[in-house]
């Protein structure tokens, strides 16, 4: 640090400000006042007081001589409890996701377009296209503004936008303390005056974006009656997992990214062909074949912030071997298909593969950030190790580890994999010899290895086909307004 200008860095922890923001709540007074020295002082020596708090979640941290098991056994605790707050939001994502959610979405589905309907009925909206105005006009503010404290102040004449976030913001006299700072998760903006809105922290602001439009959506269908009062959140988010999240929104990424370059098949139309048992998603590519499961799931808090390995394994096993009811999950379809399916696909759908030895690459993709964390797709690959080992399936497949990636980061990387600058069997390939290198090695999640490979390749978090073309859709349905 010799003859550096410590003025030009902001040394801070984002957890730690969480911390402090919590415990500030906690006594909220509306006192309105300029900060003296002393109340500035105070504020950092309670900054680093939570700091210290930090450090105390991890009081055996991890070093880089332990081998991989005990690595983990360690870290991934530590890691669930901050992983989701800190990961980098990009707000053109959650526009991609929320636009193909209320205005491709329904041209396909009937059922969910009398949702969007009622729902924008109900909240005095014109059209769909209003609500995504209201959240991503924010989004862009919020993404310019030079102070480091988010704060916008709205026009009289603009209730609507004053409305929209009215529903965002934190009741601050009945604020309670939770581990997870569920309560400003959930409302992540404090009104301090008069149309004067406080962005208490950008990321959780960029979460309620496609969440928040979730829960206001099942409040009002309960409301109208159209959902369960007991569970309208829950059979929401289980319909739209399963027919949004995991085949519209997937099979669109999937055909963008890979489209060109290899023989694709989607999870309904193999079931059409083959019947039950299909995986999610079926490419080939020469004599590589990929089989891929995609999981709209959440790993349970009650387990992300147990502080205890054993119950962090349980939940993910949970989500990923099998549920409390013995059905099979994620890796142990995979394993499944495998034994029991390739062949049939091969035979019976995908005629022109060549024949003679075939590479196999199974494939997870999530959406929860939860499953980032170093620790998971080394176990979760562990596991399927020991599956696969007990299966009988042809001399002729050579089964490849099993990779994680984020739904997120495939549509972050859309441009690079459609171009072919990211091959999907050379990164992984690539990514397994890298955890032969060394033992800790094994223990890096290869959607962090994907994203490190991408950056060699020139990715520099730019924007994507897919955003350009929803950006000048809704350029395009503006002018039709005007006119």
């Amino acid at each position: 640090m010799d003859g550096a200008n410590l003025k030009e860095y902001v040394l801070v922890d984002i957890y730690s400000l969480l911390l402090l923001l919590d415990k500030l709540l906690c006594q909220y007074n509306d006192d309105e006042r300029e900060l003296s020295i002393v109340d500035k002082s105070n504020l950092m020596l309670s900054y680093l007081i939570c700091c210290d708090e930090r450090l105390d979640f991890g009081k055996k941290l991890p070093n880089n001589n332990m081998p991989a098991y005990k690595f983990v056994e360690l870290f991934l605790p530590i890691e669930l409890k901050y992983n989701n707050v800190e990961t980098i939001r990009d707000y053109r994502l959650q526009l991609i996701l929320c636009y193909s959610l209320l205005m491709d979405f329904p041209k396909e589905n009937n059922k969910f377009k009398g949702y969007v309907d009622a729902f924008c009925k109900e909240r005095d909206l014109s059209n769909p296209k209003e609500y995504l105005d209201n959240l991503f006009m924010l989004n862009f503010d919020l993404m310019g503004a030079k102070q480091g404290t988010c704060v916008m102040e709205i026009d009289d004449g603009c209730w609507k936008s004053i409305n929209f976030i009215e529903r965002f913001c934190l009741d601050v006299h009945n604020y309670k303390h939770s581990e997870d700072f569920h309560e400003f998760r959930e409302h992540p903006v404090l009104k301090t005056g008069s149309n004067r809105y406080v962005f208490l922290f950008t990321n959780l602001f960029l979460d309620k974006s496609f969440a928040g439009l979730l829960f206001d959506m099942s409040d009002v269908l309960e409301n109208i009656g159209v959902l369960s009062p007991k569970n309208s959140y829950a059979d929401l988010k289980g319909f739209l997992g399963e027919e949004f999240s995991e085949k519209y929104l997937f099979y669109n990424i999937m055909q963008r990214c890979f489209g060109q370059r290899y023989v694709r098949y989607t999870g309904t139309d193999l079931k059409s062909l083959i019947g039950d048992g299909e995986p999610d998603y079926y490419m080939r590519r020469g004599n590589r074949v990929f089989v891929f499961e995609c999981k709209d799931t959440l790993l349970a808090n009650k387990y992300k912030l147990s502080g205890d390995y054993g119950e962090i394994v349980k939940g993910i096993e949970e989500k990923y071997i099998s549920n409390m009811n013995a059905k099979p999950k994620g890796i142990v379809q995979l394993a499944n298909v495998i034994e029991n399916k390739i062949s049939m696909i091969l035979s019976d759908v995908d005629k022109d593969a060549p024949q003679g030895k075939k590479y196999v690459f199974p494939i997870l993709v999530y959406f929860d950030d939860s499953f980032d964390s170093e620790g998971v797709n080394w176990h979760l690959n562990n596991r399927f190790k020991e599956i696969i080992s007990q299966r009988t399936f042809s001399s002729n497949y050579v089964v490849k580890d099993l990779v994680m990636i984020n739904i997120a980061q495939l549509m972050r990387l859309e441009n690079f994999f459609a171009d072919d600058k990211l091959r999907l069997a050379t990164l992984i390939n690539s990514y397994i010899d890298y955890k032969n290198q060394k033992d800790l090695n094994q223990v890096f999640p290869f959607n962090k290895f994907l994203f490190q490979e991408a950056r060699k390749k020139g990715y520099e978090l730019k924007k994507t086909r897919w955003f350009d073309e929803i950006y000048q859709n809704l350029v395009t349905l503006d002018k039709k307004e005007i006119q």
